[in-house]
């Protein structure tokens, strides 16, 4: 039975106050009864509650449960009776967040993060709190005597593995609100998106207890904040997150392409919000919320020995290629619709009721920035199968849902090859103006529940807090290169700066500097029939339309036209670069190389490549741009052998260890080992085969993988083979020359002419 536990505390008085009175505090004590086994207690006292619990591991089962006396006034009252029973308080491991427990045959573990960093206070004042440091604590709960040799072995090998999943610097906490959706969600804390729950397997024996605050939701990615003052005095944040998907977890060449549980390797769904406070309470906001990952059908790759230099190859598998798309993209629809109606419909009935309707035109649009060259083979394999699972989705929503879906074809490296860095960014904003327009964003306010409005789109917030919609996101942007890395991060950047100008527009602040000058001479000019002389030392204003003076500056008419609605589509580079505020330019692009390395290194071990690009936006940036940059290419060959080598030596071990973090091929990996809980397939939606029945059996190919095959050889691609039933080309997936990686011995033909814009081919 679940002890009774103290009530909340009170309600904050500024819209920035943390909702909760106290830090989370975790203290693990232990002692030693005898050799080989331990007594354990866990003092929890948390900042969603008033009370201190403590809680202990049963010495027969391994098992978590409420110790004897499990709850306290505080935790001083607690840690008091505690060392009255002979536990040392001194030497106990402390922590400000429980982030997950197990236990095998003898050993059990608690992870406590032991340092964390508030990396921004959200509306409401909700913190996101970064892991620094994580600990696991692992004690022997049972004698080891008369256990099988085999079985400690097993044992042995689980906790090695387990511990080599480092959580620090990639993994970060909400306590009092759910960020595992785009914000503002109205969901609690504890009843998140489980895709993006990296924990969820950890936490699960705090659940069976019925503790659903004790164990904060652990996601997997970055964020990242700066707050701006605007030359009229405003201020004002901007913030960006990201979460990554655990449905198809691993390392770049172990996770690419669709599973079994129709997830995309390295699926990333990304926001940025901007907010500023306003009067009183309320505080104004825009989000905009986007994905990127890899091309989802099923496919992978094989890298071949070092010693061949970067080459590896790419296959895609001969039959059912396309199976577990349709379910991929109706999860993503389901997230527009959701988007769109806002509440906790989040079911078949309320997707096809989307569907039908005419607000999921395009509500998903893809943007595909695979080579589209038959020189670059491998690429071209995949954007042809892409385009082709694209066509069977479309043909399975029937004729009201296959419209909700689009493929749009950007060759990234080609167009900047072509026409150098800075033109290739100028001609993709051209490219991604529409879909950016149609997606735009959402907007609103957020208000006191007491608050009286006459908002007829309104969420709850926390505890104390409702948001007030004036506009919702139409639908979502999904970027995908071939590894959801380099080419995904810059095009996201880029995408998404004009939103940015377009949200600060809404919310009153001008990004273009050029304009705000123009306001601000508009607002030390005099209206029509008044004049300013100087009296006494002081300025004195006449109206010589009413015959009056007065010391008070008068005000100018608020008639004069707000910036242009996106704007930013109307600049070339050089405008980018000269108009723009620097200040908020260079921190905005600093958020994305960073979200751009954790995601790197998270998959393949090593920072992102071509980052570089992201700098072009700059006026003060001397690097220089363009298809025979040098230094350019010297850098990315660097960081493309690091990722090799850390492809061939260590991903078997990290994904192990991955997989033991999230309990999944437990038996596989540790055969005979004993475990007092399930493996995290068990009662785990993310984790049951979800390609389901009308994927298997409704989605007839019309076109069979060996007949594409045919069609792509005729493009003189002669280096395509079959075997194994899979269809397979040996590509150098890193873009780089092994024999002459600078292109410095090698004669370069002059530039082709300009392409033409790539066409929408659906």
């Amino acid at each position: 039975m679940t002890p009774a536990i103290a009530g909340r505390t009170p309600r904050p008085t500024g819209p920035f106050d943390p909702p909760i009175g106290r830090k989370t505090s975790i203290i693990v004590l232990k002692k030693v009864l005898y050799e080989g086994k331990d007594d354990v207690r866990i003092v929890t006292s948390l900042s969603t509650q008033s009370s201190t619990e403590v809680f202990e591991i049963d010495s027969e089962h391994g098992v978590l449960r409420f110790a004897s006396e499990s709850v306290f006034t505080d935790e001083a009252s607690a840690l008091s009776a505690l060392e009255k029973q002979g536990f040392q308080i001194q030497t106990g491991i402390r922590g400000s967040a429980l982030l997950g427990f197990v236990s095998t045959e003898t050993v059990a573990g608690v992870l406590v993060a032991v340092q964390t960093m508030p990396k921004v206070t959200l509306p409401g004042g909700h913190i996101l709190h970064l892991v620094t440091d994580a600990q696991w604590v692992v004690v022997n709960y049972k004698n080891f005597n008369g256990i099988h040799p085999s079985v400690l072995a097993a044992e042995q090998d689980f906790w090695r593995l387990l511990q080599q999943n480092n959580v620090s610097g990639t993994h970060y906490f909400c306590e009092s609100v759910d960020v595992s959706r785009p914000f503002p969600s109205d969901y609690a804390s504890f009843h998140p998106d489980q895709e993006f729950v990296w924990n969820s397997w950890l936490s699960k024996p705090f659940r069976d207890l019925g503790l659903l605050r004790h164990c904060p939701c652990l996601l997997q990615g970055a964020v990242e904040s700066a707050d701006q003052v605007h030359v009229n005095g405003e201020r004002y944040t901007i913030t960006t997150i990201s979460r990554r998907s655990r449905r198809h977890p691993g390392t770049r060449y172990l996770a690419r392409g669709l599973n079994q549980y129709a997830g995309p390797g390295n699926e990333i769904e990304v926001e940025s919000i901007v907010w500023k406070s306003a009067e009183g309470k309320c505080v104004d906001w825009c989000r905009v919320f986007w994905r990127r990952g890899t091309v989802p059908i099923w496919w992978g790759v094989e890298i071949q020995p070092l010693n061949k230099g970067l080459h590896a190859e790419v296959y895609v598998r001969e039959e059912k290629t396309y199976v577990g798309s349709l379910t991929y993209f109706k999860s993503l629809l389901g997230r527009a619709a959701h988007e769109s109606h806002g509440g906790h419909e989040e079911g078949k009935d309320t997707l096809n009721s989307y569907l039908s309707s005419s607000e999921s035109q395009e509500a998903v649009t893809c943007i595909n920035l695979l080579h589209c060259n038959p020189k670059k083979a491998a690429e071209l394999l995949l954007s042809s199968h892409f385009q082709e699972g694209m066509r069977h989705v479309k043909e399975r929503l029937g004729s009201h849902g296959g419209s909700s879906l689009r493929l749009l074809n950007f060759d990234w490296h080609g167009t900047m090859a072509c026409l150098t860095e800075e033109k290739g960014v100028e001609a993709f904003w051209h490219f991604i103006e529409q879909p950016v327009k149609a997606v735009g964003f959402a907007a609103g306010s957020m208000r006191s529940r007491d608050a009286v409005t006459d908002c007829h789109d309104e969420s709850l917030w926390g505890d104390h807090w409702k948001m007030c919609w004036t506009r919702r996101q139409k639908g979502l942007l999904r970027f995908n290169c071939a590894d959801s890395l380099d080419r995904t991060n810059a095009a996201s950047c880029f995408a998404i700066l004009p939103v940015l100008q377009e949200s600060l527009r809404h919310l009153g602040i001008q990004l273009d500097m050029v304009d705000q000058s123009a306001e601000n001479s508009k607002l030390q000019a005099l209206p029509p029939g008044w004049e300013v002389r100087e009296h006494e030392g002081r300025p004195l204003y006449i109206d010589h339309n009413t015959k009056k003076t007065q010391w008070e500056r008068p005000s100018m008419p608020q008639s004069s036209p707000k910036a242009t609605p996106w704007q930013f589509f109307t600049y070339s580079l050089g405008d980018v670069r000269s108009r723009l505020y620097p200040d908020v330019i260079n921190d905005y692009i600093t958020m994305f190389r960073k979200h751009g390395d954790v995601h790197s290194e998270l998959y393949t071990g090593s920072a992102a490549m071509h980052s570089h690009i992201l700098g072009v936006v700059l006026p003060n940036d001397t690097r220089s741009y363009g298809s025979a940059s040098s230094v350019g290419k010297l850098q990315n060959l660097k960081v493309a052998v690091q990722r090799r080598w850390n492809n061939t030596v260590s991903d078997a071990p990290r994904q192990q260890s991955i997989e033991m973090f999230l309990g999944l091929n437990i038996s596989r990996h540790c055969p005979g080992l004993s475990m007092s809980c399930l493996d995290g397939t068990h009662d785990d939606a993310v984790f049951q085969s979800i390609v389901v029945a009308e994927d298997e059996n409704e989605l007839a190919e019309s076109k069979t993988i060996s007949n594409l095959g045919e069609e792509l050889r005729a493009l003189g691609l002669k280096s395509i083979k079959k075997h194994d039933g899979r269809l397979a080309l040996e590509e150098d997936v890193e873009d780089a020359n092994p024999k002459d990686p600078l292109g410095l011995f090698t004669e370069s033909p002059p530039p082709p002419p300009p392409p033409p814009p790539p066409p929408d081919l659906l």
